[in-house]
């Protein structure tokens, strides 16, 4: 627990620790020697990279004219309880 950086006020949607936004902005330091440690607190935000970049990938194909439309079927599923 010594090791780990020092709690910041927490809010909605902060956690008590800097954040990759936080080293990104230059608002808190990266580590800075092999003693320090990383720490990643999942925030439910698996798979937002593959989103993000799924759009701008979608963007650039429907500009230049390629690919296909898949059909919305293919993605969606019917699930009884």
């Amino acid at each position: 627990m010594r090791r780990l950086p020092p709690p910041r006020k927490q809010t909605l949607f902060r956690r008590d620790f800097p954040d990759f936004g936080d080293l990104a902005n230059g608002r808190v330091a990266g580590r800075r020697s092999r003693d320090e440690i990383s720490l990643y607190i999942n925030g439910g935000n698996q798979g937002l990279q593959f989103a993000s970049v799924g759009g701008l990938v979608y963007e650039a194909a429907r500009s230049q004219q390629i690919g296909r439309e898949l059909p919305t079927e293919w993605f969606l599923q019917s699930i009884r309880d």
